[in-house]
């Protein structure tokens, strides 16, 4: 009777979280329901049936893009209201790559245990890393190409840059754009070690007949200025210069300033 009963309390449960589930997805946008229906299909791609997965994993993604829009608001960058207003119309692809970026700026950071202080200095220096990803600065990932692979892989809102690109590359160069990103390119670099790495940067334009002359505009900047120029402002991280998130964090919670960054592999 007991295990009946443990049972019976399973079955009410799923049933409840189910009926929860539907009512969440009910109330969601159009455009939100076009996302959720992509976001479905190449989470089946990758072997993923389970619904409640798929729909968990689909709502905590929509929480950290909200989370991210609060972030952007401090950021004091010209133009934010526009800036939010584009992560709004932002693409699936456009999205899992801004939050991968995140995701990694954040473990780059490090933790900055439970001091007030230090947690206000901490999330400082992950909104100044957020702000150099949106002003264009070219960032190299210490993660073997896996975000490379990630990316390459996107079936929308992905083109190859092969032969349109002046940046140096050990794997064919890609872009993911949209009205949030831009131009978003990305490719592979070893180090000294032979150790790959994927790099990212946001451009201010697509490469194209359409957009040449803002892409001339930009590189014209870029030789002035000695920075790269992105869609929402210039950074000074540049390929000669880029801006590693080593997996090794940067930042100690004994201080409440930021710590530069540990000694890197010099990427050639």
């Amino acid at each position: 009777m007991q295990n009946e009963n443990i049972i019976f309390k399973l079955q009410a449960g799923a049933i409840k979280l189910h009926q929860e589930t539907r009512r969440k997805l009910s109330a969601l946008s159009v455009e939100d329901k076009l996302l959720y229906a992509e976001f479905t299909e190449l989470q089946k791609g990758r072997n993923i049936e389970d619904f409640f997965k798929i729909t968990s994993d689909f709502f905590v993604m929509q929480e950290k893009i909200s989370a991210l829009k609060e972030d952007i608001k401090n950021l004091g960058l010209p133009g934010t209201n526009e800036i939010l207003k584009n992560l709004e119309k932002a693409s699936l692809s456009e999205r899992m790559l801004t939050l991968d970026v995140l995701e990694h700026i954040t473990n780059y950071v490090g933790s900055a245990g439970e001091d007030e202080k230090v947690m206000n200095d901490r999330k400082q220096i992950i909104t100044t890393k957020i702000a150099d990803f949106l002003k264009g600065g070219q960032i190299v990932f210490d993660d073997n190409a896996e975000l490379y692979g990630k990316w390459s892989n996107f079936t929308k809102n992905r083109v190859s840059r092969k032969g349109t690109s002046s940046h140096q590359s050990e794997d064919e160069q890609f872009a993911v754009r949209g009205p949030f990103v831009k131009e978003a390119l990305f490719g592979t670099r070893n180090d000294v070690t032979g150790k790959k790495h994927t790099w990212l940067q946001l451009e201010s334009h697509p490469t194209g007949l359409r957009y040449i002359l803002g892409h001339l505009l930009s590189y014209v900047i870029y030789k002035i200025t000695g920075k790269n120029v992105g869609p929402y402002g210039r950074s000074e991280y540049t390929e000669k210069n880029s801006l590693k998130l080593n997996k090794k964090p940067a930042y100690e919670s004994q201080s409440t300033t930021e710590q530069p960054p540990p000694e890197a592999p010099k990427l050639g």
